[in-house]
């Protein structure tokens, strides 16, 4: 039996939609809460629904991550398949789209929808297809050709986590979420954490990111030294990497930005120790371009 509101949490994808916008905030976190219930409110499954929605990037990013993934498990990587099989799920995930939107609105957790073709884009894709794999055959061959992957091959490491699923630490009370892409050890008690990223470079995000990935590090293992962790963020799509070490001052400047985002969003709730909501109406928009892009789109038109 599901409560009646979210389990309360924290993570920096969280925090960014707080930031971009309160009332999107608001929908991917409260609207959609137990949508899935054949008893749910019109408003309710449709927040539902819109959650569900992948933009083709976010889609193409974890279709790399998943080959990287098997990578990274095989010791070994076949170019050609990996691409062969991202754009097997592209093709996928667009045919879904196109011919089975009755069965995702049913059934959204068997079906993909792509918020472009949802939102009447479809020419978009069309027109950019040809870039889009582009981008990851880049990725994966940049990905093949990285010093980390040349380490993996030769078993130079213990791996202690690859993308695990939803790992996450109590911090204050609160669940924080720290999904690590790839964390492991050298024989010299050398603790790398690796950060994929498919996108553009934003230092500021990435090294705030990695932070929280040192926080999540040395609050599981616990003979794990700040001293002996080192953080790389690994461009897939430009060939660059970025690596970092962080000072004690440094992360507890993290765990009091992570206390601050807390504490302003329980600021948004009627109960925070329950979780419970405001009503909408305390949850402001922030209206702007990004608006086209937000897949709640839909239902935010309808609570002007």
């Amino acid at each position: 039996m599901f409560l009646d509101y979210p389990e309360k949490s924290w993570s920096l994808s969280k925090q960014n939609v707080f930031d971009e916008c309160r009332r999107k905030y608001f929908f991917k976190t409260y609207a959609h809460w137990k949508g899935w219930e054949q008893n749910a409110s019109e408003f309710t499954r449709k927040a539902y629904l819109l959650n569900k929605l992948q933009n083709i990037y976010a889609l193409l990013g974890q279709a790399v991550h998943d080959e990287v993934k098997k990578a990274i498990l095989n010791k070994k990587i076949q170019k050609a398949l990996s691409i062969k099989d991202i754009r097997e799920k592209l093709n996928e995930a667009w045919k879904d789209s196109i011919n089975n939107r009755a069965d995702w609105e049913r059934w959204p957790k068997e079906f993909t929808m792509l918020q472009e073709i949802y939102y009447g884009n479809k020419s978009f894709l069309r027109q950019n297809s040809s870039k889009i794999t582009k981008r990851a055959e880049i990725c994966i061959e940049n990905f093949s050709g990285s010093e980390v992957f040349k380490r993996i091959k030769n078993s130079e490491f213990q791996i202690l986590e690859v993308d695990e699923d939803f790992p996450s630490f109590k911090y204050n009370g609160v669940r924080v979420f720290s999904i690590i892409d790839f964390l492991y050890k050298t024989n010299k008690n050398t603790i790398y954490i690796i950060d994929w990223k498919t996108g553009r470079p934003n230092e500021e995000k990435d090294k705030r990111q990695l932070k929280l990935y040192t926080i999540y590090v040395l609050e599981k293992y616990k003979n794990a030294e700040l001293s002996n962790i080192k953080c790389v963020n690994e461009y897939l799509l430009t060939g660059d990497r970025s690596v970092h070490e962080f000072s004690e001052k440094e992360i507890a400047n993290t765990k009091k930005y992570i206390e601050k985002s807390i504490s302003e969003i329980d600021k948004y709730c009627e109960d925070p120790q329950l979780n419970k909501p405001k009503d909408i109406s305390f949850f402001e928009k922030n209206p702007g371009r990004r608006c086209n892009y937000c897949e709640f789109l839909e239902l935010c038109k309808g609570t002007e």
